[in-house]
């Protein structure tokens, strides 16, 4: 199996605030078609990733830690 940190990316690009805007505003309406809702949190999160403040994996694994945390799973 192909390590996934192996596989060729493309170069990232710069998203402009409108670009980030427009990408917010998908995401949470497919979340609010879902049933789910989209919290500033989540949104907080989403444009950190978008700006590249941090990796999706990295807000994935401490989402996933909290909820462990919260559960009592830690």
């Amino acid at each position: 199996m192909t390590e996934r940190r192996s596989i060729p990316r493309e170069p990232r690009r710069e998203l402009t605030d409108t670009d980030i805007d427009i990408e917010v505003a998908g995401i949470k309406a497919a979340l609010e078609m879902g049933g789910l809702d989209f919290t500033d949190d989540a949104e907080r999160v989403a444009r950190e990733v978008l700006t590249g403040e941090t990796r999706g994996e990295d807000a994935f694994n401490r989402a996933h830690d909290a909820i462990r945390a919260r559960h009592g799973l830690g």
